[in-house]
């Protein structure tokens, strides 16, 4: 957690690529990430978050934003082709 509290912010709409990060994902995975905001706007820091699939409602990620609101998992490989 020390290293969020190090990460600079970019501008919504700015791509990770745009910002100099980038995340090695295995062939097939994905990844998410959001800001997580209260009804106001502001980042909602310590929030619960649960990412499940919407063909088999299964839990594919569960994690807790960071100090700006912002949550970032890797998902795991689709089981069928799209």
């Amino acid at each position: 957690m020390a290293l969020a509290l190090l990460r600079r912010r970019w501008p919504k709409g700015t791509s990770a690529e745009a910002a100099g990060q980038s995340l090695p994902l295995p062939p097939g995975a994905g990844a998410v990430g959001r800001e997580v905001v209260d009804p106001v706007g502001s980042p909602m820091a310590g929030a619960d978050v649960t990412v499940t699939a919407l063909d088999t409602h299964r839990v594919v990620a569960r994690g807790t934003t960071d100090p700006y609101g912002l949550f970032l998992a890797t998902l795991p490989p689709a089981s069928t082709a799209c």
